[in-house]
């Protein structure tokens, strides 16, 4: 799983640990967090603005920081 998804409460929620082989050794957690982002995805509109761009960024610099 990669690590930037580790700053999120998505792995916890899925019940997926660091380390962990979703793929193979996890798939209904695998199934699980895919739907969730799959649906988190389909929220956004068609198009995002500079603006929201840059607040996104904005987000995930803090929270690599945070992280890091």
């Amino acid at each position: 799983m990669g690590e930037l998804l580790c700053l999120t409460p998505l792995p916890s929620l899925c019940g997926i640990e660091l380390g962990d082989d979703i793929k193979n050794d996890c798939p209904d957690n695998a199934a699980l967090l895919l739907g969730i982002l799959v649906h988190l995805a389909e929220q956004l509109p068609r198009s995002v603005s500079e603006n929201e761009l840059a607040r996104f960024k904005n987000k995930g610099i803090i929270l690599l920081k945070q992280g890091g």
